[in-house]
């Protein structure tokens, strides 16, 4: 009831104060004429007090703390187990090698007959091997799995053809010549070795070439020992010569199967070389040259692991190199990549090109720089016979560094990889000292030009063999000819194409006179017949020699001046590389200059030609 009243209270007082707003309104809107204004008498009202309800608010009940909730203690986490270190997957090359086993077990025939089984059962299939001959492959048997050998039957390999199958135990005795210990590994150190059928150039015939490849040897043959039973990482088994076998070891041989084995990321530009070089500054680094190979590799090149990083000539053996260029530096990753012509490298699987660059004004960003300094006290160039030991041509490499442009490239002084700026500077002791370039490409561009240069690089790798005109070919000792023919022959060159014999064969090659007339030459490994062009041939015509060019092969008279007695190749600047008897002290695989004794001597010269 109280709130009815509060209600009809507040509704009359709103009524009221409406009414008096809209005549004010109407009266300003129409004036209406004058007329008396009449008084509003207002309504009396009695004031009622205003009694408002109140609901109480009920007083709220305070919410119980809560417990708190108990952090729950961390289950610790178990310690992880170590990831084992990978153990690198064998190459199928060290089973083939039995590289985990220091020597292997050669079995050969009780009598001049065996029977050779399928399976290691009597009553299998099997074959009748007779050999009255006195070369030890022919009646030899390599045992195949060294828990087998108290076995009745052996699972062997045949070393006549390289079989697989098995003989009686009682029908074999270990051999005394093969296995044991004449077995030892290693590789064969110089490119496309002959593996030959014999011990015998004179009755043998080649089985296959390989460039540096590992290699099991089962014992030495043939007169004074002089070639070694090889069984190569991929299953050949023949004769080399040993003097080309480099003696090595089960862990060095493992590191070098899996070097190249990982996919390259393919990197290379030579903006990516220098770029990847300058980024290098002020790293640590072995060398210059471990700095340029590690920087090549990991642009995506691939080095041929036996050459580069295995291989060893035995410059302090006195009957290999009995006086020249047994310097250090001549077995030095910086020599070999001076010496590098793109044959022995690839990328994407493919063999590269590094080309040669004589003259500092071609020179581009990314090119590899190759100095040759030497001491006061050291002698450059013999004063008589004008060998050259020291400076340009000689090999003897100090320095190397990437060329980055604007005369500054990129080395390593002191284990610290160094910008160094104004290279070929007047006052710049580099700039003296260069000897050559080399501009890597990923691909062959130039045939002709990779020819001459893997030529020279092999004589190169040679400097310091003795000269012999007794042994014209091999490894140990070489004539005029037949270091040409060695080199050439090496990388697979026939004479011509329907020739049986490669040219670094004692039926394959040469003499001087005979290459002097000798038209063009077959390059097998590429199926191309390369033409030799004649530049004169007459002995007046001494201003050729102003003519000559890098790779062309000069040819001189006799003493007598009767008949062609002498060939060398030329390298530039009146500098030849070739194999001589300049005295007795200055006989050899050597550079040199060409001295006017040699020069009154001029016959012809003939060049690679196009192809």
């Amino acid at each position: 009831m109280k709130r009815c009243v509060l209600a009809l209270g507040a509704l009359s007082a709103l009524l009221l104060v409406g009414c008096v707003g809209t005549a004010q309104t109407a009266e300003t809107v129409a004036p209406q004429t004058e007329a008396p204004v009449q008084s509003v008498e207002p309504i009396a009202k009695t004031p009622q007090p205003i009694v408002v309800e109140l609901t109480p608010v009920p007083t709220p009940t305070p919410s119980p703390t809560p417990s708190p909730t108990p952090t729950p203690s961390p289950t610790p986490s178990p310690t992880p187990t170590p990831s084992p270190t990978p153990v690198p997957t064998p190459h199928p090359a060290e089973e083939t090698l039995q590289m985990n086993a220091e020597t292997v077990t050669v079995y050969e025939m009780r009598s001049t007959s065996i029977r050779f089984y399928k399976a290691p059962d009597a009553d299998a299939d099997a074959t009748v091997i007779k050999s009255s001959s006195t070369y030890p492959d022919q009646r030899s048997f390599l045992l195949l799995d060294p828990d087998a050998a108290d076995e009745a039957f052996l699972p062997v390999l045949y070393l006549k053809t390289g079989e697989e199958g098995y003989v009686r135990a009682a029908d074999v005795t270990e051999s005394r010549t093969l296995g044991g210990k004449h077995s030892w590994l290693g590789f064969l150190g110089r490119q496309n070795t002959i593996i030959w059928n014999l011990p015998h150039l004179g009755y043998a015939t080649p089985v296959a070439r390989r460039s540096y490849t590992a290699v099991r040897v089962l014992g030495l043959a043939g007169q004074n020992d002089s070639f070694a039973l090889i069984l190569t990482d991929d299953g050949v088994i023949g004769y080399v010569q040993a003097s080309v076998v480099s003696e090595s070891n089960a862990e060095a041989l493992g590191a070098a199967f899996r070097a190249n084995e990982e996919t390259p990321e393919l990197l290379y530009s030579a903006d990516a070389f220098v770029t990847r070089a300058r980024e290098a500054e002020g790293e640590e680094a072995a060398s210059d040259a471990e700095f340029v190979y590690d920087t090549l590799r990991a642009l995506g090149f691939r080095f041929d692991p036996y050459y580069y990083e295995l291989y060893q000539k035995p410059l302090t053996n006195k009957t290999y190199y009995p006086r020249l260029y047994t310097d250090a530096v001549y077995n030095s990753l910086g020599f070999k990549l001076f010496n590098t012509s793109g044959w022995n490298v690839t990328y994407d699987g493919e063999r590269t090109q590094w080309l040669y660059l004589d003259d500092a004004a071609s020179l581009e960003p990314g090119d590899l720089l190759f100095f040759t300094a030497y001491g006061a006290k050291d002698k450059p160039i013999e004063a008589n016979a004008r060998v050259v030991f020291r400076g340009k041509y000689s090999g003897y490499v100090t320095t190397c560094g990437v060329y980055l442009g604007g005369d500054s490239m990129m080395t390593v002084v002191d284990g610290t990889v160094t910008l160094i700026e104004g290279v070929f500077a007047s006052a710049s002791e580099y700039g003296a000292y260069f000897d050559s370039a080399r501009r890597v490409q990923t691909e062959v561009t130039d045939l002709r030009a990779l020819l001459i240069e893997t030529m020279i690089s092999n004589i190169y790798d040679r400097l310091g063999t003795p000269y012999s005109n007794g042994q014209r070919l091999g490894d140990r000792a070489y004539d005029c000819s037949g270091i040409v023919c060695w080199s050439l022959g090496s990388l697979g060159f026939r004479l011509y194409e329907s020739h049986p014999l490669y040219m670094d064969m004692d039926e394959g090659e040469t003499t001087a006179a005979g290459l002097a007339n000798t038209d063009s030459i077959y390059w097998e490994t590429y199926g191309v017949t390369i033409p030799l062009n004649m530049l004169g041939r007459l002995e007046e015509r001494r201003d050729e020699l102003a003519l000559l060019e890098r790779g062309d092969l000069v040819f001189l008279m006799n003493s007598k001046h009767t008949n062609v007695g002498h060939i060398m190749v030329y390298l530039g600047n009146n500098t030849v590389i070739h194999s001589t008897t300049i005295t007795s002290t200055y006989r050899g695989t050597l550079v040199a200059e060409i001295r006017p004794a040699l020069q009154a001597l001029y016959y012809c010269t003939r060049r690679f030609g196009e192809f």
